[in-house]
């Protein structure tokens, strides 16, 4: 509940993270696979939304305690938050423990903007090639913009892909 509620926000864990994070991006074209997945995600969606958009070592020394604390304040509230637990429980019995929990997190925040569309990339029609000379695998990505999950088709398109592949 703390956690959830009451986050701290640490400095130390902040500059842990922030850390962690500059390593992965060091190490990021390491794995020819995940440059792959960088690379087609970034044609797709294209680099100004956040599906195809790319850390940088900038982005991540910008990022102050302050901007962790406005970003909780602005859309962790009871209205926004959906929570899942999964286990061996009665549903009954773990909600009511739940909503005593949770009482008295009564904070009220304006809604929240519905996340930006996907627009579809004027240039994304194409044969795309990246090169790694330092690997003996291929990978490569095929596809294009399709459904979202709340589309009544999305679990055909899941089955689907597994079977053509493994889920594009």
């Amino acid at each position: 509940k703390e956690v959830l509620t009451t986050p701290e926000f640490r400095q130390d864990r902040l500059d842990l993270a922030k850390t962690q994070t500059k390593s992965a991006i060091s190490r990021r074209n390491d794995d020819a696979d995940a440059v792959s997945d960088r690379e087609f995600e970034s044609i797709v969606y294209g680099r100004n939304n956040p599906y195809g958009w790319e850390m940088q070592y900038e982005n991540v020394d910008n990022i102050k305690r302050e901007d962790l604390q406005a970003f909780y304040n602005r859309y962790f509230f009871p209205d926004n938050i959906m929570l899942a637990i999964s286990g061996d429980f009665n549903s009954a019995d773990m909600r009511q423990k739940l909503e005593k929990i949770f009482a008295d997190w009564t904070i009220k925040g304006q809604a929240v903007p519905p996340f930006p569309q996907v627009q579809r990339q004027a240039n994304a029609a194409g044969v795309y090639e990246g090169t790694k000379t330092d690997v003996t695998q291929t990978f490569f990505n095929i596809g294009h913009l399709g459904g979202i999950f709340r589309d009544k088709d999305y679990p055909a398109l899941s089955v689907m892909s597994d079977i053509l592949g493994g889920s594009f």
